[in-house]
């Protein structure tokens, strides 16, 4: 049915004395004429890049079949099953972390009431083998705890091992848990059944299988195969001869076919939820805080890659040789060749397990930034407002970042856009993020009203600490989440046809650049902009990574956009500016974008991006750097007068960061205008770029770009 709203619903949430479950029931009174057929009890759970599904017998990977129960999962901390008393509950599919379930379907017959059971909540302790525990004692099935240890090569005890369990055939996945300090675990199973355990940790062989009788309590001990390690002590230096010293840094432990993996780093069984691979074929990647970590791995041969983002050198050995039992020590010194003085980079789009559709943890996040070089790390999750400023206090990281919090306000119908600054408030609903749906205020077919941008964007104008609008990803996610495709703007006419939606005036700053090119967004949102700038109205751009998940290669970072603070200090522009300062920075173009090569350019009488040159001369020599560390490649800079591109100039390798240090000429228009540079690296026939930032971020295109200059003549 498309309209519910002649419908009643009440719901009751039921905790009964000493229950580990929650009942939830509801209402329903239907006061018409007509049998409603095939009604279906629906869940929704919003967990599931957070607390990863658990399906009985199928464990972590889904499937279409009746269960008794399903599960979201912490390790760590409690976990909470869903259930339908007498019967079954079903995932029918998953988008942007969002699970929607079915407990089946019901009839509700004409001018009646009917009260029905929706859902059982099911609370349990750590991980799922407390979840289910508690799932069997409410639901009277009998149980017995299995002990036993693992134990390393060397007979010592082997702790952070995950031990998992399935049916004595093998066939269905059961639960998993985590070995103590001592090696030791307990996990529990039905009474009178056989099962087969299995240990994995990466890095590690296959060990042996371990199979338990029904009804036994005690398991054999699982010993582990013998396995090497890779210790790095990285550190940076800010150029040649200055001392060493920690700071965080990326590390990638790269297999590229010359270790036979048994189980070391692929997942034995899907079902066992273990993460697979980051990358697709590292074995390990860190983002040590200090520059130090220790990896398990197997006896191979192995390259070793350690970075530091877009302003250092990397260290990368493809010849790393790890023998068994053995520890193979790396000392690498990162050098800092790329100049940026003045200026701090920020991501002004990163997301947390706050966010529905993504995995990673605020202090992950942190890490993830710092190895990756971003110093202003903006958390903008959905719908949901909080900071980075607690994850960076608590890691003791001040001196390397300064954290920002904002919110993607995240529409289903019109688009998504960063807020920024905004402070996070308690004491309303997920912290105060601006409400598109007014709820106060039920429209068709029984929803709440949909706020249109007019209004929005002048009650978000209206909030004290005066945030900044960004239009994000405008263009190419479809309707739902890009503003300029929703509203039909025409980018050759500078009208948009669904002018309801439209409102030009509520923003400056527009997100050209997500996690991608200028290349690749030449004919979409880099022609937005120049669209809008060659009418007169000044847009300055953004370049966000969007990151979700980095492990599945959503890096933080690229590209990023690098803000002209007056200082490079993260520590010093805390102490000396404020959020305020940076938005206004950001609003006015005082920035350029950085996909791993970072320009700078002044016109003769010190104008830089997002200022304006007055009383120009028909020709203006402007001073531009290009620079990249020696990892990179860029062969080309290009500069564009009022969208146009008007001139080429070759990039020569000359062997080290400063790759390009000269005044353009560039002709300007009578009147006004602008003009932007942008550097990248080689492209095909077809202009398709085909350098890479491999091996630090595989796939990603080599560019940089400023915001624009403006002249007036």
């Amino acid at each position: 049915r498309s309209d519910y709203s002649n419908l009643t619903v009440v719901v009751d949430y039921e905790l009964q004395p000493g229950a580990e479950h929650v009942d939830v029931f509801f209402e329903i009174t239907n006061p018409t004429d007509t049998t409603l057929e095939r009604t279906v009890r629906g869940v929704l759970a919003m967990q599931t890049k957070r607390m990863p599904l658990y399906l009985p017998n199928s464990g972590f990977v889904t499937s279409d079949a009746n269960n008794a129960f399903v599960a979201y999962v912490d390790d760590d901390a409690t976990s909470y099953g869903l259930s339908v008393p007498g019967g079954t509950i079903k995932h029918i599919f998953e988008i942007s972390g969002v699970n929607v379930l079915s407990g089946g379907d019901m009839v509700i017959q004409p001018q009646s009431t009917v009260r029905v059971q929706v859902a059982r909540l099911h609370v349990g302790g750590v991980g799922i083998d407390g979840l289910r525990e508690a799932y069997s004692r409410s639901e009277g099935i009998t149980t017995r705890a299995i002990t036993g240890r693992v134990l390393e090569s060397n007979g010592t005890p082997a702790a952070g091992v995950r031990v998992h369990a399935l049916d004595g055939a093998g066939e269905n996945y059961l639960t998993r848990v985590t070995t103590d300090a001592t090696g030791s675990y307990t996990l529990h199973a039905p009474t009178n059944q056989a099962l087969q355990l299995h240990a994995y940790r990466r890095g590690d062989g296959v060990a042996p299988v371990v199979n338990v009788a029904a009804g036994v309590e005690t398991a054999g001990d699982i010993t582990l195969p013998a396995a090497g390690f890779i210790h790095v002590a990285a550190t940076t230096v800010e150029s040649m001869g200055a001392t060493p010293g920690p700071a965080p840094v990326r590390v990638q432990v790269i297999n590229e076919g010359t270790v036979t993996r048994p189980g070391t780093a692929e997942v034995p069984f899907a079902a066992f939820g273990e993460p697979s691979m980051p990358l697709g074929n590292r074995e390990h990647v860190e983002f040590p805080l200090d520059g130090d970590v220790t990896m398990r791995v197997a006896a191979g041969t192995y390259r070793v890659v350690v970075s530091r983002g877009y302003e250092y050198e990397i260290f990368d050995d493809a010849a790393v040789v790890v023998a068994s039992g053995a520890t193979v020590e790396l000392a690498p010194s990162l050098v800092r060749s790329v100049s940026t003085t003045d200026t701090l980079c920020g991501d002004f789009h990163i997301h947390t397990n706050r966010s529905p559709d993504a995995a990673d943890p605020g202090d992950d996040k942190i890490r993830y930034a710092l190895g990756d070089g971003v110093e202003i790390p903006v958390r903008t999750d959905h719908e949901f407002v909080t900071a980075f400023e607690p994850n960076i206090d608590r890691l003791g990281v001040d001196q390397w970042a300064y954290g920002v919090s904002a919110v993607e306000y995240t529409t289903f119908d019109y688009g998504h856009f960063g807020v920024f600054p905004l402070q996070a408030d308690p004491s309303r609903p997920n912290g105060g993020a601006p409400q598109w749906r007014d709820l106060s205020d039920e429209g068709p077919a029984g929803l709440a009203r949909l706020r249109l941008p007019p209004e929005m964007f002048a009650e978000i104008d209206a909030i004290e600490s005066n945030p900044a609008l960004i239009i994000f990803h405008p263009r190419g996610l479809g309707v739902p989440g890009a503003y300029f495709t929703a509203s039909g703007y025409d980018r050759e006419t500078g009208v948009a046809s669904n002018t309801e939606l439209w409102d030009e005036d509520a923003f400056s700053i527009v997100e050209v650049f997500n996690e991608s090119s200028f290349a690749e967004n030449l004919d979409s949102t880099v022609a937005d902009w120049f669209s809008f700038m060659s009418r007169g109205k000044r847009i300055a751009v953004t370049g966000s990574s969007d990151s979700h998940q980095v492990m599945d290669g959503s890096a933080v970072g690229y590209p990023r956009t690098c803000v002209i603070t007056g200082t490079d200090d993260p520590a010093d522009f805390r102490s000396a500016l404020d959020d305020n300062d940076l938005r206004d920075l950001v609003a006015t173009g005082r920035g350029v974008i950085s996909g791993g090569v970072f320009l700078t350019a002044e016109t003769a009488t010190g104008e830089g991006p997002g200022q304006e040159r007055m009383s120009a001369s028909a020709t203006e020599n402007i001073r531009v750097t290009v620079q990249a560390p020696t990892w990179i490649t860029v062969t080309t800079l290009e500069v564009y007068v009022n969208g146009v591109l008007e001139g080429t100039i070759p990039v020569p390798d000359t062997g080290v960061a400063l790759r390009y240090d000269d005044d353009v000429a560039v002709n300007i228009p009578a009147g006004a205008s602008y003009v932007i540079f942008h550097a990248r690296g080689d492209v095909d026939g077809e202009g398709v770029e085909t350098s890479t930032l491999d091996p630090v971020h595989p796939g990603r295109s080599p560019f940089g770009a400023t915001n624009a200059i403006y002249f007036q003549r």
